[in-house]
């Protein structure tokens, strides 16, 4: 089951992520649920124990009686042991699956051939796939936890009922009022709790974009305006944050103050009980022990209420996620030949680039910016006034799959991802397959001068997140390196030495060049140094 489906409503899709495991890990869930009620029915068998020996046992003569009842008395305190640790074991395992499993599905809706179109954007999706995947996985142990506390709970009660019916009555009404109420309480904690979720990935989303635009702020005195807007993004988020803590505080209280009550008014009229003879002094022994046990399952299950309420809320963040949009069937793209490689046209100015050449087009900006976009989006493109075809077919009628596998376009600012140089000039993905020279990434990296970017081997210098260790040059040229190692059958790049000085552009034009002889390449905004290594130029109106 993905993270959501097409025309299925989102509390439906936050539901399914939540019952998923269930089913998935069934065996799991159910072996370990039957081992936490193994382990509290055999703590709340230690008193019973207690108060039999005190009954039937000490009474008798035979040395064989003590022998076996203290033999017993060991097995339920090992068993309680042992099945905790044992059930524990398997269900933190299986949470932690569930969570892989969460996170590679959002992975796999944010990196498809045709991405998520849910209501998380990128930035936000750090948080709720390092939190939300978290606490929804966390459903398994919740459940069972819950389970295994309403077991001790009956079996508290129905030990209490057999000695003395009222006393069972209380424990049994005790409980289902309080969990009223904490019910209540909990639909309330799991819609702050979504709030605060949404809150805090939009400021850890604004952290992000202020430390890869602080050069530019620097540049027109933004600082000061970029960092208020931050703050009052954090003090929604604290106070979001306050308001769910106080919240939780109350239903903590309220568990609290409930389970203790039960517990005194249990005790106390077990005292009473046994002052009237109604009860023997080993039925009073087990009685007042059931009491203080079942604090324990009473309060677990009283909080249960809250821990579900924020699995809610972390489910319904992953289902706002949605998942990959259907891949459909475009035209296909024919071989090479005597139609032009790409075609472009705005209105009436139009140019297109042939097959094996390096094309030159001095445009706008905004022009390459749809160039790029049409390219890369095909079917999925927004409507723009640019109309781009690939060998005579438009890229809003070719096949996705066809078209990126034939075509690398990289935009102005190319993304860099974290790794180290040489990782990032090893063909990956859609171009994983390609042959290259076992020298190919170090020749690259000398020719394209990124050996100023470390001292000693530039192959093993570690790449930050989205680059912003490095200059705008550099950025620069790392990503033209990944694009030549690449080798596509057709290259368009956006004035890729705009951040470069005139020596570097002038050497980084002959080895695109030199490297791409023969196959087809665009640049686009290019500047004067492409002038004398190109085989056609094109010129559109800015």
């Amino acid at each position: 089951m993905s993270l959501g489906g097409t025309g299925v409503p989102e509390r439906a899709r936050a539901r399914e992520i939540l019952l998923t495991p269930l089913r998935r890990q069934r065996w799991t869930f159910l072996g370990a649920g039957a081992l936490l009620c193994l382990y509290q029915v055999a703590e709340a068998s230690v008193p019973l124990l207690l108060g039999w020996i005190v009954d039937h046992v000490l009474e008798q003569r035979s040395v064989w009686a003590p022998l076996l009842s203290v033999s017993a008395l060991g097995v339920a305190i090992f068993t309680v042991s042992w099945s905790w640790r044992t059930a524990f074991r398997f269900l933190q395992a299986a949470t932690a699956r569930r969570t892989e499993e969460l996170r590679d599905e959002i992975a796999t809706s944010v990196i498809a051939s045709r991405p998520s179109r849910g209501e998380v954007n990128g930035d936000d999706l750090v948080t709720v796939a390092g939190e939300d995947a978290g606490h929804a996985a966390d459903i398994m142990e919740i459940l069972a936890v819950a389970a295994s506390a309403l077991v001790g709970i009956l079996f508290c009660a129905g030990v209490l009922a057999y000695i003395d019916l009222a006393l069972g009555a209380m424990v049994l009404g005790g409980t289902a009022a309080v969990l009223t109420v904490l019910h209540i309480i909990s639909g309330r904690i799991a819609s702050w709790g979504q709030e605060h979720q949404r809150l805090l990935a939009v400021a850890t989303a604004r952290v992000g974009d202020l430390l890869r635009g602080l050069r530019p702020l620097a540049g027109i005195g933004g600082r000061g305006a970029a960092y208020q807007g931050y703050r009052r993004l954090s003090s929604d988020a604290r106070e979001q944050a306050e308001g769910l803590a106080k919240l939780g505080g109350v239903s903590e209280m309220v568990t609290t103050l409930t389970s203790t009550l039960l517990v005194g008014l249990v005790g106390v009229a077990a005292g009473y009980r046994a002052l009237a003879g109604d009860i023997s002094i080993g039925e009073l022994i087990t009685v007042v022990g059931l009491t203080q046990f079942v604090a324990d399952p009473a309060q677990q299950l009283c909080r249960m209420p809250q821990y579900v309420a924020a699995a809610r809320a972390s489910a319904r963040r992953l289902a706002a996620v949605g998942e990959p949009t259907p891949m459909v069937q475009g035209r296909d793209l024919p071989a090479a030949g005597e139609v032009a490689a790409i075609g472009a046209w705005n209105g009436e100015q139009k140019w297109s680039a042939s097959e094996g050449q390096l094309t030159v087009v001095y445009c706008s900006s905004g022009h390459a910016a749809e160039v790029v976009e049409a390219l890369r989006a095909g079917v999925d493109a927004v409507p723009m006034q640019c109309h781009v075809q690939v060998r005579g077919v438009p890229t809003q009628e070719a096949d996705l799959e066809q078209l990126r596998g034939l075509v690398l376009a990289e935009a102005r600012h190319p993304q860099i991802l974290q790794g180290t140089v040489g990782q990032a000039l090893v063909p990956t993905g859609r171009f994983a397959g390609k042959e290259t020279e076992p020298d190919e990434p170090s020749e690259l990296c000398s020719r394209l001068r990124l050996d100023d970017v470390t001292v000693g081997s530039a192959l093993e210098r570690e790449v930050a997140e989205r680059g912003i260790d490095l200059s705008g040059g550099q950025r620069q040229r790392l990503a033209l390196g990944r694009a030549l190692a690449a080798d596509p059958d057709i290259l368009v790049l956006v004035d890729p030495t705009s951040a470069v000085d005139a020596v570097t552009a002038r050497s980084i034009s002959l080895l695109l060049a030199e490297k791409r002889s023969g196959r087809t390449t665009v640049v686009l905004c290019a500047g004067p140094e492409w002038v004398t290594v190109a085989d056609r130029v094109e010129h559109m109106s800015m």
